[in-house]
């Protein structure tokens, strides 16, 4: 079986905007990874999934969630014009206040995900 462009990591690579704004255009699914994030179980990490939701809302494709643990300290949510949310790795919610930490806007209905 042939290998996919996202089975590869390329280290060091000297990619322009144009390249990398194609090579993320073209997968069927977005990352936090894509937009800094660690997935390590420290870092929070809630800035990089909303900005790869949003990106999957805008772009009508699927958010992963990749194998790791995933801190958010807030509300992330995955907004209703992406395909899905495909969880391989966690969430894990470090706030102190209880909160919905994944919502899913699908309409109807919405869905969250909260801590208490």
């Amino acid at each position: 079986m042939p290998a996919r462009i996202d089975d590869l990591l390329v280290l060091n690579a000297n990619l322009n905007k144009t390249d990398f704004a194609k090579y993320l255009r073209d997968r069927e699914a977005v990352l936090p990874n894509d937009f800094g994030g660690l997935g390590d179980g420290v870092a929070d990490d809630r800035t990089a999934i909303q900005a790869a939701f949003d990106r999957a809302g805008t772009d009508q494709k699927f958010a992963m969630i990749p194998p790791g643990t995933w801190n958010v300290s807030g509300t992330v949510t995955l907004p209703g014009g992406a395909r899905g949310l495909i969880m391989q790795g966690t969430i894990r919610y470090t706030g102190t206040a209880p909160t919905s930490v994944v919502s899913l806007r699908r309409r109807p209905p919405t869905f969250s995900v909260r801590s208490d």
